[in-house]
Parts: structure tokens; sequence; C-alpha cells
């Protein structure tokens, strides 16, 4: 039912309007599921700001050519290879990189769920300039194809809860 509502004209037309292009692959990446806090506030999702790609590698003509092949040798043989995947390719798209969450129902902003940190597009290349020296962040960005932000820095306070109503769906650009 989740990979049917992925395929959706609207979703399709949603995507093709904001990528400039209608040659589009639609994938089941995962899926999340949040309880209502109001049941228990223990199911509230934890905090995350993250990229679903290596922001170092991202600009980088040859590190783009290195996630190529790598994205290239995936074998599938199990369920994390398909967010390997979508994690690899973002860095060397000739479109502007979009994800989306698509609401099966409420979900408030107690409850968690998707967060963003909002005009971040803008300052990505002077935040990447800015943390390149960071080991750790590069050591799990080439490691895991994503980061994961330090509560510490400055991006991870400015991201806010975006709650959405069933049907609703969110885009935004990867970066």
């Amino acid at each position: 039912q989740a990979l049917e509502k992925r395929q959706n004209p609207k979703v399709f037309a949603a995507f093709a309007l904001l990528s400039g292009t209608t040659d589009l692959l639609c994938n089941h990446d995962r899926l999340g599921m949040l309880r209502p806090v109001a049941l228990d506030p223990s199911f509230a999702s934890p905090e995350s700001v993250h990229f679903d790609l290596d922001p170092f590698a991202y600009d980088d003509e040859q590190e783009a050519e290195r996630l190529r092949a790598e994205n290239e040798a995936i074998s599938y043989d199990g369920p994390q290879d398909f967010l390997s995947e979508n994690c690899l390719s973002h860095s060397y798209m000739d479109t502007t990189p979009l994800q989306g969450v698509l609401c099966f129902t409420d979900n408030l902003e107690e409850d968690g769920g998707f967060q963003i940190v909002p005009g971040f597009p803008a300052r990505f290349a002077a935040w990447v300039a800015e943390n390149e020296k960071n080991q750790a962040y590069r050591r799990q960005a080439k490691e895991t194809h994503r980061l994961a932000l330090s509560p510490r820095d400055p991006e991870f306070g400015a991201a806010v809860r975006v709650p959405m109503k069933a049907g609703s769906l969110v885009v935004w650009d990867s970066r």
C-alpha cells in the first residue's frame, strides 16, 4: 500500500515539477511509523537532524566518482543496501536531490517525525566549508554515506518539527 501511494500520479507530478524531469524512479526506501504521544510520552521520536547524503562528497567530483562506483557494486543482500543506494545516489545526481514524506495519518508536532532546518540549502556550501576539518563528521559521512548532526551543531538547534495532516506531502532539497 505504501509503495502504491508513492506512485500516485499527484506525488509523481510534485516530484517531476520540483526536479524538472519526468525521468523518475519510485523506490520503497523506508517507511516510518509514529505512535501518538498522547497515548504514551515515551512514543515521541528522538531529535534527528541529518543528511541522507555525504555533504563532503556532494560537490567533489572525485568523491562523486568513488560513490558512483560504490553504488554500482551494491549487492542488495539486505534491506540496508536500498538505503545505501539512496544515500550514495544524491552525491552525483544531475538534478536537485529531493526527498519527501507522505503522511498517512495526522502527525502532531509533539509526536515527533519530520524535522527540517529552514533555508539550509542556501547555507549548505558554507556549512560544508566550515566543517571540512571535523574528523568525526567526515568519518561518519564516509562510512555511512549520511551524516547525523551533533546536538552541539548550531544547525541542529535551528531545526523545526513539521506537523502534517493525513494526506500531506512535504518535499525538500536533501542538502
